[in-house]
């Protein structure tokens, strides 16, 4: 069984909305959890069991994209929040986003 799940994240570089960057990291989360879990964790699998695994599986990982979107302590999501709940402005946000 080989299961491949591909789906629409960051490689749209359009401008686009807040709703739409969600969507985005929404994908990409999910895309990254399956490369790890599946790919990833098979490869290890097969290893550990000693069964000769010679696959290389090129994909882009894009966790540092979602890190720096949803990091719990110093993503651009927890500056948003941040900055919203002291009803900042967009310039002193983007301030910070430059300043971090």
């Amino acid at each position: 069984f080989v299961g491949v799940l591909d789906m629409f994240g960051f490689e749209d570089s359009k401008p686009s909305q807040l709703e739409q960057l969600c969507i985005n990291l929404c994908s990409e989360t999910m895309q990254h959890f399956f490369n790890t879990h599946t790919l990833k964790t098979s490869i290890e699998t097969c290893r550990e069991e000693g069964i000769h695994c010679d696959v290389i599986v090129d994909y882009n990982d894009n966790a540092h994209c979602i890190d720096l979107i949803s990091s719990l302590r110093t993503g651009l999501l927890k500056m948003l929040d941040v900055e919203c709940s002291v009803r900042g402005c967009p310039e002193t946000y983007v301030q910070k986003v430059k300043v971090q």
